[in-house]
């Protein structure tokens, strides 16, 4: 597994090639609105949502195909203090420290932190873990990205693995069936799911969260082929499934160093 096939994502072999299509952009606009400058999204989606980007606190908003302008910039007036509130707290955070892939980086792992450990050493890349660390032994003359791509691979794996053994028994308990999944890398979403076709994305910065953080995750996109919309009925499911699904939402969303932002922040699950 290269780290090639991870940055433009990964497929299972529960997926069909036919189900490939091409990506159609959606139409963009941006208004301003006091100090707030905002992105606006038009998609397919029935209730505008409103979403705020670190690490600069970019403005966006996921608007109705049909919905026009002036309804927009209400709902945006509507919330300018909160908006504001929202953009000095994400602006006032520290960006943590990019992983350089050397001995002492920090590598997290279903929540917790791992010490990377670098042994140079001719032959194939590995990585093994242990109680403590995290040990990638490469090349001596390995590169930052040859080294990225080992461990990154590696990541790909236990965490395609977690998710397989994790729809198997949650499946079985819903009576419900995925036809496929795949996992890549996603800028505001933890995952997805495709209602029609019962496909199912999941952004692979979740490795990085506690299992219980995926496991939510994957009852939440089942429960889409059960009711599409995030309507009653839908949280009526995961309150029965899932009963305390609130509270690890939350703690998905918190960052995982301390008072820093994270490379992705996200901000919700399709």
């Amino acid at each position: 597994m290269d780290w090639n096939a991870l940055l433009g994502g990964a497929t299972t072999k529960r997926e069909d090639a036919k189900l490939k299509k091409p990506v159609i952009q959606p139409r963009t606009s941006q208004i301003q609105v006091g100090n707030v400058s905002a992105t606006i999204v038009f998609k397919k989606v029935k209730n505008l949502r409103l979403t705020i980007r670190p690490p600069l606190g970019e403005v966006r908003i996921s608007a109705p195909i049909r919905m026009t302008i002036a309804p927009i910039r209400a709902f945006v007036e509507s919330k300018l203090d909160w908006i504001e509130q929202h953009q000095l707290e994400i602006r006032s955070r520290k960006c943590a420290p990019p992983i350089q892939y050397v001995t002492g980086d920090v590598i997290f792992i279903w929540g917790q932190s791992f010490r990377l450990d670098v042994i140079e050493k001719t032959g194939k890349p590995s990585v093994q873990l242990s109680s403590a660390d995290l040990t990638l032994t490469a090349g001596p003359n390995s590169s930052l990205k040859q080294r990225e791509s080992a461990v990154q691979s590696w990541l790909r794996d236990v965490f395609i693995e977690a998710i397989s053994s994790l729809l198997l028994e949650w499946e079985a308990k819903m009576n419900v069936k995925a036809e496929s999944f795949s996992v890549r890398q996603m800028r505001t979403r933890w995952g997805s799911c495709n209602t029609q076709r019962h496909t199912i994305r999941f952004n692979t910065e979740l490795v990085k969260r506690p299992i219980e953080c995926l496991e939510y995750v994957v009852v939440h996109e089942l429960v889409h082929l059960l009711e599409r919309s995030h309507n009653a009925r839908f949280k009526g499911f995961m309150d029965v499934f899932l009963p305390d699904w609130r509270d690890v939402q939350k703690r998905l969303n918190q960052p995982l160093f301390d008072g820093m932002v994270d490379s992705f922040m996200g901000q919700g699950v399709d």
